[in-house]
């Protein structure tokens, strides 16, 4: 995947992160009975961790963005050799090449 092409995948992908972000800060209210109050609670708990997620991602996305425009998009902050194409198409938001990823997996 070439620069060009990364840059518009990952900026689509942080506007359907933002978008999720967004929809998840948005909590209904229930009702005010102790099983409405339970079910909220529950759901805010739920929202808490998805956004952790999501705020992750954002993360790794903002960070392929800027290695785009500092020229070092797709090379391993590790070892700097090549990226290995089929990850960057899969998970355009790498860092790491398939075996320094497996590393800090296994850690």
């Amino acid at each position: 995947m070439d620069a060009k092409q990364a840059k518009k995948t990952l900026e689509e992908k942080k506007n359907q992160l933002e978008k999720q972000l967004k929809e998840s800060n948005e909590f209904p209210q229930i009702g005010y009975s102790d099983d409405d109050n339970a079910l909220e609670v529950e759901q805010f708990q739920e929202s808490v961790g998805l956004q952790r997620n999501i705020k992750s991602l954002l993360k790794a996305v903002n960070k392929a963005l800027k290695k785009i425009d500092e020229g070092t998009y797709g090379m391993c902050e590790v070892c700097k050799e090549k990226i290995e194409s089929g990850r960057l198409k899969a998970f355009p938001e790498a860092i790491l090449c398939a075996s320094h990823a497996a590393e800090k997996a296994k850690r």
